[in-house]
């Protein structure tokens, strides 16, 4: 079976000597009587100033109390929905969007409503509608290089987004994953970045190692405004008192190691290969029967099927061949799934650029049977 399915990080493409040596360095420095202690719920202090430094050194005034570190970014995104959207309010989630957040909504119980979008993010103008009609708590985008998608929000577009943001109270909550997986084109400032610069305090950023260093660490984290963190911290404590200590640690020390830039060069050269691969596969093999747009990042192909066919009809077919993707409608909140009827996310971290060709060959002959 070759799978176009999964959405995690290719463990050839991981910097395990790094990380091996890190945890290594953890277990030989850290004094043996508080290595397997309890710590601080807003995350280990050594690990909250590396990513004050390093990664949100571009916001003015953003410092180690900004910074919550989560179990992934998982629990980042509960803990963002649980304190930005009152009761009774809404949240707004683009049509198709991360798959894993309509379920912690759904679960959550929190309303949801969506807005259609393009190649340059979530349609601003049914974001306006609805937050002129209805009570709206947040908006939840992956603005670089989204899960199903691959797309990247226009520097514009999340401009407007913040203006809407103030216009009509509501938060933006900035899921960003896959923001260090840029492998062409121009590096775009969050949303985060950009709402600082234009004096707005609107923005939740969540953000997660697990694309870039390692996805079984579990270690995320969470910027937003310090009373909005202050909630978050009292909910973290109910549900799991603290993000792993030695996890936290492991990170802390990779990236003191400073072989997190070399590597990430080697991952992006990588993910470029295997996307190009499959790219080039579909061009040569179904060009008439799959539609896509190379993306310039991330994990993702968005395919859409040219025929009549639905996305969960050929992936049965697809299987009795060997090759698994994900049909598009599981991206969909339930009302709006028959939009993603015929679409297909096809993820490319996850094979070898000589697995693309077979991969595609295999979906050919499950399209062939469907006549």
């Amino acid at each position: 079976m070759i799978s176009l399915a999964g959405g995690m990080p290719n463990s050839d493409l991981m910097d395990i000597e790094g990380l091996d040596a890190a945890c290594r360095t953890w277990l030989s420095d850290s004094p043996a009587k508080s290595r397997y202690q309890y710590s601080l719920t807003e995350g280990e202090p050594s690990l909250r100033q590396m990513i004050s430094d390093r990664f949100l050194s571009y916001d003015q005034g953003v410092d180690i109390d900004d910074v919550l570190i989560t179990t992934g970014s998982q629990q980042g995104l509960e803990l963002a929905f649980h304190v930005a959207v009152a009761p009774g309010e809404k949240v707004i989630v683009e049509r198709p969007t991360y798959l894993a957040a309509l379920q912690i909504l759904d679960i959550a119980g929190i309303e949801m409503a969506s807005a259609g979008g393009d190649e340059d993010g979530i349609a601003l103008d049914e974001v306006e509608d609805l937050a002129r009609s209805s009570k709206v708590g947040a908006v939840y985008v992956v603005p670089d290089f989204a899960n199903p998608t691959g797309r990247v929000m226009a520097l514009e577009r999340r401009r407007a987004l913040i203006e809407l943001s103030e216009k009509y109270g509501f938060y933006i909550i900035e899921d960003n994953p896959y923001g260090k997986l840029r492998f062409s084109g121009q590096e775009l400032p969050t949303i985060h970045q950009l709402a600082r610069s234009m004096g707005s305090h609107n923005c939740i950023h969540v953000a997660s190692f697990s694309k870039f260093i390692s996805p079984g660490l579990r270690v995320g984290w969470v910027t937003a405004e310090p009373s909005l963190l202050r909630d978050m911290v009292i909910m973290k404590q109910s549900k799991d008192l603290h993000t792993s200590t030695m996890s936290q640690n492991i990170v802390s020390h990779y990236l003191a190691s400073g072989r997190l830039e070399a590597n990430l060069d080697k991952a992006m050269q990588g993910y470029r290969q295997r996307m190009h691969a499959l790219a080039d596969a579909l061009n040569s093999e179904l060009a008439g029967s799959i539609s896509f747009t190379r993306p310039e990042g991330g994990m993702f192909l968005w395919g859409t099927l040219e025929q009549d066919v639905e996305a969960s009809t050929l992936l049965q077919l697809a299987l009795e061949e060997g090759v698994a993707f994900v049909p598009g409608a599981e991206f969909y909140p339930a009302e709006a799934r028959y939009e993603g009827a015929n679409q297909m996310r096809l993820s490319y971290s996850g094979i070898t650029p000589e697995q693309a060709g077979p991969a595609v060959m295999r979906l050919k002959s499950a399209l062939r049977k469907l006549g």
